[in-house]
């Protein structure tokens, strides 16, 4: 096979992807075996079947453009694999967003890829290799002798197409929920902050525009264009974000405290409820100060209290009408104020006197001087 620039262009261009995935998947195995947390397992686990399909699918392209004549016996199968890439993907979300009370993620999700993959493999048991790989290489039905089986591989795309902004859309209804709940169970401003989620989920638009664009260039032409570099680009960065955030624990999965299955989780409505509870409240926060540990949770109260999460939080909502997020940073700043006219760290930096009082960055810091919080 004789190859232009633009062929060898368009193979370094599906190379990188694929690199990119392999390389993501080394790092995370190495991070794997040295988690022992289910939560952090099963997300690594989601996360590298999700690095290896996109590993295959971007491979696959580099086959489709070389050695178009393997395409009957891979082509049911990889398409499979695309649209479990989102599903995937979704899990992932869905592990990193869950809440205790929910349920695991359902397989129902692995309904329509499995069905997709049966379809197509019976049908083409019934399909010469060669009306297989003109479907799969041609957009126009003008050629084909088995249209029906010609419009089904083709329909496939906008399928895919769609399933993509349907999971796209779903995976950002949890990301806003998730970003509602953590406000009142971590106060870890920077790893419970989902703007790299969100983003993440942003950069899954090329999933959709590439299927589009097969469907109305046709495989080949779409694949060898020089504008397929975009959506590799941003693919790239998407892995990237993905991997970065989670081997560094940028995150927090919101877990149930042990004491809650043991504790009435009702909240109290009366005014004088809240009251007696609060003088008890702020002498234990006076003592023992646990806004100091930047990476601080509800849970860590709750056991401490011999209270529930869901009680712990209303109360902080009722009786100081903020959140638990801004409760803690509020108290933080009230310290930091201090210690500014405190001359024995007159000559601290910055930096160091923020994270003395509980904040895990500058960025925390002036997110809560900014927002909510009072001092």
């Amino acid at each position: 096979m004789i190859m232009d620039n633009t062929v060898i262009l368009s193979l370094l261009t599906l190379s990188l992807p694929a690199i990119t995935a392999l390389t993501c998947i080394v790092l995370l195995m190495s991070f794997y075996n040295k988690s022992k947390d289910a939560n952090t397992r099963s997300l690594y686990s989601a996360l590298l079947f999700f690095f290896v399909l996109i590993a295959f699918n971007w491979i696959y392209g580099i086959i489709y453009v070389c050695q178009c004549e393997v395409l009957p016996k891979i082509d049911p199968f990889i398409y499979c694999t695309y649209l479990l890439v989102q599903v995937t993907l979704y899990r992932y979300t869905y592990i990193l967003t869950s809440l205790p009370e929910e349920k695991k993620f359902s397989k129902k999700h692995y309904i329509i890829p499995t069905a997709v993959l049966l379809i197509t493999v019976g049908w083409s048991l019934f399909i010469p290799d060669a009306e297989k790989i003109y479907s799969a290489t041609h957009v126009d039905p003008t050629g084909s002798h088995f249209p029906f089986y010609h419009a089904w591989v083709n329909t496939r795309y906008w399928g895919r197409a769609i399933l993509s902004l349907i999971y796209m859309v779903l995976a950002v209804q949890r990301i806003m929920r998730y970003r509602r709940e953590i406000a009142d169970y971590s106060a870890d401003s920077d790893r419970s902050s989902s703007n790299w989620l969100l983003l993440s989920v942003l950069l899954m638009l090329p999933m959709v525009i590439i299927p589009l664009g097969i469907s109305l260039f046709g495989p080949l032409n779409a694949l060898t264009s020089v504008g397929w570099i975009i959506p590799a680009i941003l693919i790239v960065i998407h892995m990237v974000v993905l991997c970065y955030f989670t081997i560094t624990d940028y995150y927090v999965i919101i877990e149930e405290n042990t004491t809650e299955n043991n504790i009435d989780a009702s909240v109290p409505t009366t005014t004088d409820m809240i009251a007696l509870n609060k003088k008890i409240f702020e002498e234990y926060i006076s003592r023992k100060k646990p806004y100091l540990n930047p990476m601080l949770k509800i849970t860590d109260l709750c056991v401490d209290l011999h209270t529930n999460r869901t009680y712990l939080s209303a109360f902080i909502n009722k009786g100081y009408g903020m959140n638990f997020r801004q409760y803690v940073n509020s108290l933080r700043l009230k310290d930091a104020a201090k210690l500014q006219l405190d001359n024995e760290y007159s000559n601290e930096e910055k930096e160091e006197l923020i994270r003395s009082v509980g904040f895990g960055s500058m960025r925390s810091y002036l997110r809560a001087r900014n927002g909510n919080a009072t001092i």
